[in-house]
């Protein structure tokens, strides 16, 4: 996903840690509707997202969610659905849309990073910064920066990033996934462009190394975040204690509505 000189806010993790920080253990929740989203999706007219052989995003975004559902699925009571099944044009609302048809608990929508410049690397998370979607998609984006970072990625933080109005999100899939009431995360992998994380993705012939291990980060901090636990895998989330914290009053702390969703970005 491009990024360009548009206001956002960033919150870095270690302040996180060290400022807002708390411990608390939710209830277990031992079934849970999960929506993935594969970025991007089109053909060479549409949006195809970064594109730095021998690497294509959206190739990658949609292989990366496929070996995630495989992984979840393995989970006790776990339903999972893709937004995209192949490389054809699928629209924000639309996307959004279908998480709302089928009463997803988490959006997850899957993608991997690009610049202009070098200087960045590693993995990042956005979520909303409206207050209650905010405090609701934090210990999903925690999470998988924490199972990231476990791989060696960078973690470059849980950010929000608000569009021209400075109150609404800039990210369409957070914007409406926020006035529906669903928790969402854009999780960006690493960085197709960089050097750094090129000597990761290229570890071996083809990306599927590095897809799968992305995969299988995402899952467990999927599975952490929901508590969920699985007999197939061994495994149980049942107890973990999830990082909770409050909207720090530095970004937006109200929530929109859809009246107020008119201002748009």
């Amino acid at each position: 996903m491009r990024k360009h000189s548009i206001r956002f806010c960033r919150l870095s993790a270690a302040l996180i840690c060290s400022v807002f920080l708390c411990l608390a253990v939710s209830s277990p929740v031992f079934a849970a509707v999960i929506v993935l989203d594969p970025g991007h999706g089109g053909n060479l007219t549409e949006d195809i997202g970064a594109v730095y052989p021998p690497f294509s995003e959206q190739d990658m975004d949609l292989f990366t969610a496929q070996l995630l559902k495989a992984e979840l699925e393995l989970y006790d009571g776990v339903t999972v659905y893709l937004t995209r099944t192949a490389n054809t044009p699928v629209t924000l609302q639309q996307r959004v849309d279908f998480a709302k048809s089928v009463g997803a608990d988490f959006l997850y929508s899957v993608h991997y990073n690009a610049t202009g410049s070098h200087t960045y690397h590693g993995s990042e998370v956005y979520i909303s910064a409206q207050k209650s979607m905010y405090e609701r998609s934090f210990p999903m984006a925690w999470n998988s920066l924490q199972e990231l970072a476990a791989l060696g990625m960078h973690p470059k933080g849980v950010r929000v990033r608000l569009g021209k109005s400075g109150v609404t999100d800039y990210y369409g899939i957070l914007r409406i996934a926020s006035l529906y009431g669903i928790p969402a995360a854009i999780v960006e992998h690493c960085y197709l462009d960089n050097p750094t994380d090129r000597a990761f993705l290229l570890k071996e012939p083809s990306p599927v190394f590095a897809c799968t291990a992305f995969a299988h980060a995402d899952a467990t901090a999927i599975a952490k975040t929901l508590h969920l636990k699985s007999r197939a895998l061994g495994v149980d989330y049942s107890a973990h204690p999830n990082m909770q914290i409050s909207v720090p009053v530095s970004i937006v702390t109200i929530d929109i509505t859809p009246e107020m969703l008119g201002a748009g970005s």
